[in-house]
């Protein structure tokens, strides 16, 4: 019978309960010489006789200021340039009175932004931002604009017609064909050499869009010659709409700023409109194509 206490036999051993039993001393790791006792295949900082090539290798060559910040190129020639149709191949030739606008445009206004101007047959032309689509061609598509899409682009244009305006400057000849659709559904307006001084800034244009987008572009022609703003089937929309049209047939843009029609519940509902639009506009050429 073992006459060795209980104690003396646990495996786990606790400071000062039963007698030690001698350790094993533990064997080297010596991954890089068997010989040398020590000899660890990982060295650290303080330890005896170790080479540290990382720290003592020459250190790389910084990029250039040019690399570290790119700054986007320019292009030498139009590739990207808007006229009322979105289309991205043709240039737009500006008077003085629209260059001297250029100044004023900031890229957070609902205008188009020029990226580039050029002097070409005497005449100025103008390379702005692309835009997929314009609002004519929205409108176009076989689906109907509802009452919160036309507040949501009447909103966006207002906002860059009350900037303009507050320079002593307007849009004289406002309409779908000169407002563009960005694929995230920011309104932008075209046309800037259309633009004209003017003390008094009528509201009239921002009228004619919204019965452009309820009408699907159908404008009468007693409202062509200079008669009331009002929709063809009054049944069909708002009493806030329709108040909204008859303001807007006499006042100047200082009239509406507080209408409750000028709301936006954001421009991501336009997308769905926008990209159909923008698949319209390229269906003829994928045919032509695989014809």
């Amino acid at each position: 019978m073992s006459t060795e206490s209980p104690e003396s036999r646990r495996l786990t051993r606790f400071p000062e309960v039963g007698p030690e039993r001698p350790q094993e001393p533990q064997k080297p790791n010596n991954l890089q010489d068997g010989k040398k006792i020590g000899n660890r295949g990982t060295r650290f900082p303080g330890s005896l006789n170790h080479d540290f090539t990382l720290l003592t290798a020459p250190k790389l060559e910084e990029p250039a200021p040019e690399r570290r910040n790119p700054k986007p190129t320019l292009p030498r020639i139009p590739l990207a340039v808007n006229t009322g149709k979105a289309t991205p191949r043709r240039s737009i030739v500006i008077d003085q009175v629209g260059l001297s606008l250029l100044p004023m445009i900031r890229h957070e206004d609902p205008w188009l932004k020029y990226t580039w101007c050029y002097r070409y047959d005497e005449k100025t032309m103008l390379v702005s931002e692309y835009a997929q689509v314009s609002l004519r061609q929205t409108i176009a598509i076989p689906y109907d604009f509802e009452q919160a899409h036309v507040s949501e682009v009447c909103n966006q244009v207002f906002e860059g017609m009350l900037y303009l305006s507050g320079h002593g400057f307007s849009h004289k000849s406002l309409d779908s064909s000169k407002v563009l659709l960005q694929s995230d559904g920011n309104v932008k307006i075209a046309y800037i050499e259309s633009c004209q001084e003017t003390g008094f800034t009528p509201a009239r244009g921002l009228g004619l869009l919204v019965l452009e987008m309820i009408q699907k572009g159908v404008i009468q022609e007693s409202i062509q010659e200079g008669g009331k703003l009002e929709p063809s089937l009054p049944i069909l929309w708002s009493a806030e709409l329709i108040n909204f049209l008859e303001i807007t047939s006499h006042c100047s843009l200082s009239d509406i700023k507080m209408n409750t029609f000028l709301k936006s519940i954001s421009p991501t509902i336009l997308i769905p409109f926008i990209s159909y639009a923008q698949l319209e506009a390229i269906a003829p050429q994928i045919k032509s194509s695989l014809a």
